[in-house]
């Protein structure tokens, strides 16, 4: 897979990067939120999607089921079926940087399992996976 983001400079527009993306043989595709515009693009193509729920949508989520379940409605449903997506990653390297992300720690578990009881309600915890990204950093310490 490859990892398609959107920090830099004169990017080309989605349709181009998917494109690109299937050129190169890659099946597999992470984009790091849920930009309505990358997804239309993936739609319809042999690509599966990791997408992502960011770091500031961990309040949101881990707020409460019903929360999750209206963050899918609007974020995720809509690209059904036509994006493939597989999985949704909760957060962003959150272990990371704890002088920033620390705050947001004890939100990640709740905003997964309500994630996922959101899937589960909506039938869709069969094709769609439930994690989250963690540096490597987060190994560099041994006991």
């Amino acid at each position: 897979g490859i990892n398609y983001g959107l920090l830099g400079d004169d990017l080309p527009p989605p349709e181009q990067a998917v494109a690109l993306i299937k050129s190169l043989g890659f099946g597999q595709v992470k984009i790091f939120d849920s930009d309505p515009n990358i997804l239309n693009a993936l739609a319809n193509t042999s690509l599966r999607v990791v997408m992502a729920a960011t770091n500031e949508e961990l309040e949101t989520l881990a707020a409460s089921p019903a929360a999750a379940a209206e963050w899918l409605d609007q974020q995720v449903r809509p690209h059904l079926p036509a994006a493939r997506i597989r999985m949704i990653t909760v957060g962003n390297e959150l272990l990371s940087h704890p002088e920033i992300n620390q705050p947001r720690w004890p939100l990640l578990l709740p905003a997964m399992q309500n994630l996922q009881e959101a899937l589960q309600a909506a039938g869709l915890s069969h094709q769609i996976k439930v994690s989250t990204c963690i540096a490597m950093d987060a190994l560099n310490v041994s006991y």
